[in-house]
């Protein structure tokens, strides 16, 4: 069941559980087992959003450089940017108990907002990378 739904909380397995087998569990036991069998809990990564197009397109880009030499590949740049957050937005799971809420290794700072983040751009190329630059503002096709 955690398998099927990776994203089913600990209650909901417990009912789907109960409800397929008529036997009735704590949610504790439900989750010893799940780390028996090494299923643990994590806060989920995020990744861009592929929709079928998408992957059509890459898959056809590569297909159709799969033959090139290095000569080709030494007439392309590939170029990236990216924004780092200052503060992070993830969550992050602390182990303490009921008392130590407020401790200060029990806490993560929190700013109202995002809190800033700062804009990179670069290259690589066969010549090699290319110098990290700080953008100011939003990185678009003029920039």
């Amino acid at each position: 069941m955690a398998k099927s739904n990776r994203k089913a909380s600990l209650p909901t397995i417990k009912r789907e559980f109960e409800d397929s087998t008529f036997v009735k569990l704590s949610t504790m036991t439900i989750s010893r087992r799940l780390r028996e069998n090494g299923l643990c809990s994590y806060v989920s990564l995020k990744k861009p959003l592929l929709n079928n197009i998408h992957k059509r397109n890459r898959r056809n880009w590569c297909r159709g450089k799969r033959n090139w030499y290095m000569e080709h590949w030494e007439n392309v740049l590939f170029s990236n940017d990216s924004r780092f957050l200052l503060y992070s937005s993830r969550k992050v799971k602390v182990r303490r108990t009921a008392t130590e809420k407020f401790r200060p290794d029990s806490l993560v700072p929190a700013v109202q907002g995002e809190g800033g983040s700062v804009m990179i751009w670069s290259y690589m190329s066969a010549e090699g990378t290319g110098i990290l630059r700080f953008i100011d503002g939003t990185m678009d096709s003029q920039n």
